[in-house]
Parts: structure tokens; sequence; C-alpha cells
């Protein structure tokens, strides 16, 4: 099982919608609770987002491989699949 880097700022919209919808992913398969997930806030945590390749939050990536990266407008849906596409992969 591998380790997801889930990055996120505090006052995003859409950040706020992937922590429920992470919610929602675990409730729908409990699998995914035994996946260990790294939360770095942008603004807490500068030292650490300079060592990764990415536009926009939320962002998630295994080691240094992005997994999902939202973007302006973005459906739940979409935030929702790229989360359940991470956890898929994070427990390869």
């Amino acid at each position: 099982m591998k380790k997801i880097t889930y990055f996120y700022e505090k006052t995003c919209p859409y950040c706020m919608k992937a922590n429920r919808l992470i919610d929602e992913l675990i409730a729908e398969n409990p699998e995914y609770s035994r996946v260990e997930i790294d939360r770095i806030e942008e603004g807490e945590h500068p030292e650490t987002i300079a060592n990764y390749d990415y536009y926009s939050v939320p962002c998630t990536f295994i080691g240094n491989e992005k997994q999902f990266e939202a973007y302006l407008f973005i459906p739940d849906s979409e935030i929702k699949e790229g989360f359940r596409k991470t956890f898929e992969e994070a427990l390869k």
C-alpha cells in the first residue's frame, strides 16, 4: 500500500468539497480508510510544496507522481473520481 500526499488550502472551496468527498468515498469503500493520507496545507508548508510540480489544489501525489489536480469550476463528480482513482492506485 502507498501513502497519498494531499495538498490543499484551508480557504479553498474545492478543497472543502474534496474533504467531504474523501469522507464519502471512505464510507462507500471502507478499504480506503486503510490508506495513509499526508495532508499538507500550502500556506503552512512552503518548503514541502517547493518539491512538487502542480498548479492548483486540491492535488494528490503518490511518491513524486501526480495523481489528481483540480481546475477552476471542476464539478464535484470529477473531484470524487480523481480521489477514487488515487485511492485505487494507493491500494495496489
